[in-house]
């Protein structure tokens, strides 16, 4: 699955949290999509997470030795948490809301709606080039129609990321 949101919206956090409770995470930050006899895949990058202190320490179980401070750091992953550098076929994207739920809310969205939330996280340098934006919009398309995409928002404290665990999983399970 793949997470897609705003900044600080806790893409990294539940990419370590799916990891910690045994999912090996792929990327952080960016993730790269190859399409395969209309199957798409994930790309695995680098063994690294960027944290913020508090959820490196959630996720380690202990503070991390790089001082406190207000930025994120980077963590070597391969230390702690499973990774994998395997490719993986992609089942879901989760649109992450602001965290304005008061519990764990999993909702499959239609193909409009997704493709408006991939346009918002996806990105093209040149947007003067009529021929890479057609090829940018046609490819988001493609994605939205053939992924299933669900809306997750849930309270954004460590003690619910089981539960948001336990929903995407369960949703990827009953076929999303």
């Amino acid at each position: 699955m793949a997470f897609l949101g705003l900044s600080r919206s806790g893409k990294t956090t539940l990419a370590g949290a799916y990891a910690r409770a045994g999912h090996p995470f792929m990327s952080e930050d960016v993730v790269e999509l190859t399409l395969v006899d209309g199957q798409y895949w994930l790309q695995p990058s680098r063994p690294v997470l960027r944290l913020f202190h508090d959820s490196a320490s959630f996720l380690l179980g202990e503070a991390p030795e790089w001082a406190v401070g207000d930025g994120k750091n980077e963590l070597d992953a391969r230390q702690s948490l499973p990774f994998t550098d395997l490719p993986a076929p992609l089942a879901l994207i989760c649109l992450l809301g602001p965290g304005a739920s008061d519990c764990v809310t999993l909702e499959p969205i239609n193909t409009a709606a997704a493709l408006t939330q991939l346009m918002r996280h996806a990105f093209v340098l040149d947007v003067e080039d009529r021929e890479i934006l057609r090829g940018h919009f046609t490819r988001l398309s493609e994605l939205a129609l053939h992924t299933p995409c669900a809306a997750l928002d849930y309270p954004r404290t460590y003690d619910q990321l089981p539960n948001v665990i336990d929903a995407v999983l369960g949703r990827v399970t009953r076929g999303a």
